[in-house]
């Protein structure tokens, strides 16, 4: 640096070695400290950037309907079927087909049982008809909820009404499971009380708890509710002899 006093350059020191003026410390710009202080913000907000990007890959990696948390979080608490929308049909469709699967299985082994051995049972007659008409009316009973909830104040797609009408389903499920087992161990009376119980209280239980969450909006709730419990049994009745007709 030179002299701020005579000019004259000096490599180094406190005082200049020509006039003896006392010489100022100065810290240059562009030094290492500042360098060095500056990298790491620049680092940190680099890996700032980067974490929601990892973020949003683990979440389609995850992404997806879990139907094992699906089945588990109703199993415990079966009141939360309310809460399903649309997005869960797939597993609610699953809990039908099984449904119907297990009604035909049990028709199917009570016949062979009543026959002793002396004829078998049909397959159509007893495992296909109870099975399509099993499921046809437990979709018809949806579509009857669904018109139910037009005279509320509550709006609903159909896949919406699905959703929560097979959610409600899974207790009744185990329920009809719990029968069918009994069944199977040769237990008299109980079985078929616990299977029918099962299958009819779906009719009419499922669609109260769907439509009573609602608010009237023209008729009385409880009118709408008789009306879809008649016309669910009349629509099973109907279904039965059409199915009959069609598999004998």
């Amino acid at each position: 640096m030179n002299c701020p006093n005579c000019g004259v350059f000096i490599e180094e020191g406190k005082f200049c070695t020509n006039c003896g003026t006392k010489l100022e410390e100065t810290t240059l710009p562009g030094s290492t400290d500042s360098e060095n202080t500056s990298e790491p913000p620049q680092e940190t907000i680099a890996q700032d950037t980067d974490q929601p990007a990892a973020e949003s890959v683990k979440e389609k990696e995850s992404g997806g309907l879990d139907i094992a948390d699906y089945y588990g979080r109703l199993v415990k608490k079966p009141s939360q079927a309310i809460e399903a929308t649309a997005n869960d049909w797939i597993p609610g469709l699953i809990t039908l087909i099984v449904f119907a699967l297990l009604v035909g299985s049990e028709s199917y082994y009570l016949m062979n049982e009543l026959a002793g051995g002396y004829i078998s049972a049909s397959f159509s007659e007893d495992f296909l008809v109870p099975f399509l008409r099993f499921d046809l009316v437990l979709v018809g009973v949806v579509a009857l909820t669904f018109w139910g909830l037009k005279f509320t104040e509550k709006e609903l797609t159909f896949q919406d009404v699905f959703a929560k009408y097979t959610a409600f389903l899974i207790p009744f499920v185990l329920l009809f499971t719990l029968g069918f087992i009994l069944e199977l161990i040769k237990l008299p009376t109980v079985p078929t009380a616990i299977m029918g119980a099962s299958t009819n209280a779906p009719l009419l239980v499922i669609p109260a708890l769907i439509i009573l969450n609602s608010k009237k909006k023209e008729f009385d709730l409880v009118y709408i509710l008789i009306a879809v419990f008649a016309v669910a049994y009349i629509l099973r009745a109907l279904l039965f002899e059409a199915l009959m007709s069609i598999f004998t």
